[in-house]
């Protein structure tokens, strides 16, 4: 079985929640612990990794769908305290762009009070430190739900410590963004700038568990800091997967790789070709195309 089985880490967090918090702060205290060891793949789409909870053997590996991730958290939440109500919903999740794939997530019913919360697009942001998008944070057109505020969210935060190195990584990044806005690349070439920019973004990214969750930190990095054009592309072996990013500059084409193992390193589309040239595999015909002068079939 691939993965490591949390079954353990989620028992004894069920059982270490603290006394002294709000039936809201207990759930957020779950959440964002909970955030911490869950994983989601790709490849479990392919069906190379078999997501599996099964409480009577012990055993709930870390690399989950959606529905696996709703799954365990309702029953913690349910498990923590008889006051707090946790369900499993659909909602309509995002596919290329298109709000069309089924997805799963929780509502939590405290009293009269009811939130949507969708742990698995959270993942990502609980892994790299930032402020949470999805606890409470968004409603149905079907069902009124409650709202709670990204100030309530970081109120919270405070309280219980759960905020990493006393700053969410959003606000590193909204000053990496105002450092690089107040340097002076007049004499530098798109190239150099490029690396400049890539470097001091390389240094906000930690080691993520999982290879989803530090794509999509890498995607918010390119937004909101990079401020460039870029195509995106994954290649893959039997085990690994890395997504290529193309970063195009009138006729040249700047590669940067990203990977669990290997990070975030430049590249060049040699690099790119001699992987798929020798047993990594893509799915992706424009990437081929972009690689025209270097990919053999």
């Amino acid at each position: 079985m691939i993965g490591d089985n949390i079954f353990e880490e989620l028992h004894i967090l069920s059982l270490s929640v603290p006394d002294n918090l709000s039936l809201i702060e207990k759930v957020r205290w779950i959440y964002i612990k909970a955030g911490e060891l869950f994983s989601y793949d790709y490849t479990i789409l392919d069906g190379d990794i078999v997501p599996r909870v099964d409480l009577k053997e012990g055993y709930i590996n870390n690399y989950q769908t959606c529905i696996g991730v709703s799954e365990v958290l309702s029953m913690i939440l349910n498990h923590i305290d008889p006051r707090i109500k946790c369900n499993i919903i659909e909602r309509e999740g995002v596919n290329r762009g298109r709000f069309t794939e089924k997805h799963k997530a929780n509502e939590v019913i405290i009293g009269n009070e009811k939130y949507i919360l969708d742990l698995t697009l959270d993942l990502f942001l609980i892994q790299s430190g930032c402020r949470t998008k999805e606890f409470g944070f968004s409603s149905s057109p079907d069902v009124d739900y409650d709202i709670i505020s990204l100030n309530e969210c970081e109120e919270m935060d405070k309280k219980m410590g759960l905020i990493k190195n006393g700053e969410y990584t959003d606000k590193k990044i909204s000053d990496l963004k105002s450092e690089i806005g107040r340097m002076d690349f007049s004499n530098k070439s798109f190239e150099e700038i490029l690396d400049i920019k890539a470097n001091k973004v390389s240094s906000l990214i930690p080691k993520f568990k999982g290879f989803f969750e530090g794509k999509n930190f890498i995607n918010k990095l390119f937004k909101e800091v990079l401020n460039v054009n870029y195509k995106e592309f994954n290649i893959y072996s039997e085990k690994n997967m890395i997504t290529c990013f193309e970063i195009p500059n009138g006729e040249d084409k700047h590669w940067y790789l990203y990977g669990k193992d290997i990070g975030f390193v430049k590249s060049s589309s040699e690099v790119i070709s001699s992987l798929l040239n020798n047993g990594w595999m893509t799915r992706s015909n424009t990437l081929m195309d972009e690689l025209e002068d270097n990919y053999t079939l």
